[in-house]
């Protein structure tokens, strides 16, 4: 890292999206495992498969990645886990995985499953670093008390956090003209207007659907204080 400043702006590029796109692979094996592993309903494994899908268009931005797992997954997926994680403390939380992105001047977290299974951003400073990638002791409830940004993953949430990420410097990866996991006619992606808005109809059904969440949100913030 002490050399990096010699390399040229098309080398230092490069070099960023060969790093994002290692550790998004370390995150696909994971999303892959947990769907083929893990005895999960249909609704719950496609969900792991849309994260899956939606980060791949972000994958250039990703300058370091940590996986947390509850000692049951990691059972679960045994010897087929041949990459590197790290034990989620289990507490009274519902079990899940949980990755930690960090994107250079902001950490997200993803919660893969649970009545939550929320997108939180973490503003970034020395103490959460260390907190978020020294720390061997994180749990669930510990990791949702430092976020307040939370986004949802109900109906249409990628057109949502695509939107909800774009003010907060988290971009998609250059040259995007369609996301990943969206169908042709809500996924194309304009770098300067973002992705389509729902239509009327489709963004009624997620408002109620976001009612819901919204108040599992407040419940799990309720027990973690």
């Amino acid at each position: 890292s002490s050399q990096w400043h010699q390399l040229s702006d098309a080398a230092n590029s490069a070099l960023s999206r060969w790093i994002g796109s290692v550790n998004y692979g370390y995150f696909q094996q994971l999303v892959d495992l947990l769907a083929r592993m893990l005895k999960l309903p249909d609704e719950e494994r496609q969900q792991l498969e849309a994260r899956r899908d939606f980060w791949a268009n972000y994958s250039d931005r990703i300058q370091r990645i940590r996986l947390l797992l509850p000692q049951s997954s990691i059972t679960a997926l045994g010897y087929q886990l041949q990459i590197n994680v790290d034990l989620l403390i289990e507490d009274t939380s519902e079990t899940t995985e949980i990755c930690i992105f960090d994107f250079g001047h902001s950490y997200l977290l993803e919660f893969l499953r649970g009545t939550g299974g929320e997108t939180r951003l973490v503003p970034k400073k020395p103490s959460i670093d260390l907190l978020l990638f020294g720390s061997n002791k994180l749990s669930v409830k510990q990791l949702r008390r430092l976020g307040d940004e939370v986004h949802d993953h109900v109906f249409l949430w990628q057109i949502s956090c695509e939107r909800w990420l774009n003010p907060r410097k988290i971009r998609p990866n250059t040259g995007i003209e369609y996301f990943k996991g969206l169908p042709k006619y809500q996924g194309k992606y304009n770098p300067d207007r973002g992705l389509p808005l729902p239509s009327e109809k489709e963004q009624k059904e997620r408002d109620a659907q976001l009612k819901q969440w919204q108040r599992n949100m407040e419940k799990l913030q309720r027990e973690v204080k």
